[in-house]
């Protein structure tokens, strides 16, 4: 049984999408939208943990595409400034804190 025969016994479905690697072996998980809402929840509620080809499923939601394009960006912005500041501080604690050794070349004011 592949996944759109698992999926499609729930209700219409509008598209299937299994991502591929690039040997077009599949990437381990897919992307499934129904025609309706209730199709989707009853297919969560009744394949949760279900075992499809020796794995266990995991189902969840995808997130709503953002409504203010600029809003997603400045969240976006704010995760890898977060990220960047991480990074660092993960740095100063191992010790690598960027700390050089500058020499500098005498010079003659007088």
């Amino acid at each position: 049984m592949d996944i759109f025969e698992l999926f499609s016994s729930f209700g219409r479905l509008k598209s299937v999408r299994v991502p591929k690697k690039f040997d077009k072996s599949a990437r381990g998980f897919a992307f499934i939208e129904f025609s309706l809402n209730k199709e989707a929840e009853n297919a969560v509620d009744q394949l949760q943990g279900v075992h499809l080809l020796g794995r266990r499923l995991v189902l969840q939601f995808a997130e709503e595409d953002p409504k203010n394009v600029e809003e997603e960006i400045e969240k976006m912005t704010n995760k890898a400034k977060r990220q960047v500041g991480a990074r660092k501080m993960a740095d100063i604690r191992e010790g690598n804190s960027g700390k050089r050794k500058l020499e500098l070349e005498d010079e003659d004011e007088f």
